[in-house]
């Protein structure tokens, strides 16, 4: 069984932050499904004049029979983090297969294949990097700064899961992440925009 949920703060961790555990996780962030902290929600995102005034960040916790596939290392703007998981949804609708990019630093973080001896199964690999840091250097001939990435280590994971129940579990998150979305927009244009997406979401099922 799947469990898919969404962790926010207004507290910009970076972008390969320390791990925290799951008890610390939840002293700090809030659980968006949650319908007693849409109002702080709300407060971090708009002004008292309902104008966006505030960044939502955060991270997608998602557990198979209570182990932890991924969760706070993809950590970004939670609207970046759960594009991130819609484009893993396409990709793998549209080829078969998916290479999603860590959102901050752009290496790749995820990957996703069909377990070629089991038609039912898929194969999920992660990725990520801890210890990591940017580096600025000058460069004199271009007289410009640019920054390059380090990383101490690389944590590699592999894990066998059913194709469709996951598939489905993350579209259904997905849906469910934009829906609640919508209370957040008081502008009328961006809330209508946000609507007609989620409907050609919800046209396409992505699993």
């Amino acid at each position: 069984m799947f469990t898919i949920q969404t962790w926010v703060t207004d507290t910009w961790y970076g972008a390969v932050p320390p791990v925290p555990s799951m008890s610390e996780v939840k002293k700090h962030f809030y659980l968006f499904e949650d319908p007693k902290n849409h109002l702080a929600i709300d407060q971090i995102i708009n002004d008292s004049n309902g104008e966006p005034s505030g960044l939502l960040f955060g991270f997608v916790h998602i557990t198979y029979n209570g182990q932890e596939i991924l969760g706070k290392r993809m950590f970004s703007q939670i609207f970046i983090t759960w594009h991130s998981y819609e484009m893993l949804l396409k990709q793998m609708q549209t080829q078969n297969f998916a290479n999603v990019e860590h959102p901050e630093t752009g290496y790749t973080a995820v990957t996703v294949r069909p377990d070629d001896t089991t038609p039912n199964q898929m194969i999920l690999e992660t990725f990520f990097k801890e210890g990591a840091y940017y580096e600025t250097v000058f460069d004199q001939e271009t007289n410009q700064e640019t920054k390059i990435f380090h990383d101490i280590k690389t944590i590699h994971e592999t894990f066998i899961l059913p194709r469709k129940e996951f598939l489905k579990a993350l579209y259904d998150a997905l849906i469910n992440y934009r829906r609640i979305n919508l209370q957040f927009y008081k502008m009328v244009d961006h809330r209508q925009s946000a609507e007609d997406y989620l409907n050609k979401l919800l046209a396409m099922p992505l699993y």
